[in-house]
């Protein structure tokens, strides 16, 4: 699987979360997955041209694009036309490449709050005219959207986080979450896989005396701070 990721405007911080990731390291959690990172602007070492080369090669529907990471939110303006980011050395700004490129991946995903929601710049005046995946007109005609007319799928601060709605008629006709808490204390699969929270408790420890174990309140917690009042 071949995977672009793009830095809208940003301030490195999902980036840097994902960078401090140890066992497995991104680098090698992608690599044991079989997904190719086809470019990276903090990861990769090609500039200019090559860049430029593999984002043609993607828009003329040359080279696959399985997975599109959109790092950061959209800017906007002024007056519509996004040019107040523009991808360097390009001449296009990062919204029309998002269009772009977006219909033609398989899925586009939003890494963190401001590519979900805009972000604190979306906030008051936005003079930068600011969205994130939530405006369907950044994203649309993306394959995600299958069988959906709006399709968010981000990082909330327990884990990742999904919306799927339909309209018809104007009106509200689907919707569907699947929250972190979902994915963290989901039951075992038809493979007989657990959970992460379920794989995780397996092995801990409980010390002799212990009604209701610490070692289970801090694994719990670890993925899901509301959780714990609830586990006895």
């Amino acid at each position: 699987m071949n995977l672009l990721w793009l830095q809208a405007a940003e301030c490195g911080g999902c980036k840097m979360s994902l960078l401090c990731a140890e066992e497995p390291n991104v680098l090698d959690l992608l690599d044991g997955a079989g997904i190719e990172m086809l470019w990276h602007p903090a990861l990769s070492v090609e500039r200019g041209a090559p860049v430029r080369q593999i984002l043609a090669a993607i828009d003329a529907a040359w080279l696959p694009l399985d997975i599109l990471c959109i790092e950061g939110s959209i800017l906007r303006g002024p007056n519509g036309t996004g040019r107040y980011q523009m991808l360097s050395g390009t001449g296009k700004p990062m919204l029309r490449w998002v269009q772009a490129l977006a219909p033609l991946a398989e899925h586009v995903i939003a890494v963190g709050t401001c590519a979900t929601y805009g972000g604190v710049t979306s906030a008051g005046e936005d003079i930068a005219d600011v969205v994130g995946g939530q405006v369907q007109a950044v994203y649309a005609n993306s394959p995600m959207f299958r069988g959906f007319e709006r399709l968010l799928l981000g990082k909330a601060p327990g884990d990742a986080l999904g919306h799927w709605c339909r309209i018809e008629s104007g009106k509200i006709a689907s919707y569907q979450i699947i929250a972190p808490t979902t994915w963290n204390f989901c039951p075992r699969d038809t493979e007989g896989v657990p959970g992460p929270v379920e794989a995780a408790l397996i092995g801990a420890p409980v010390r002799q005396g212990e009604d209701t174990p610490v070692a289970v309140r801090r694994i719990v917690r670890s993925f899901d701070s509301c959780m714990v009042c609830t586990v006895h």
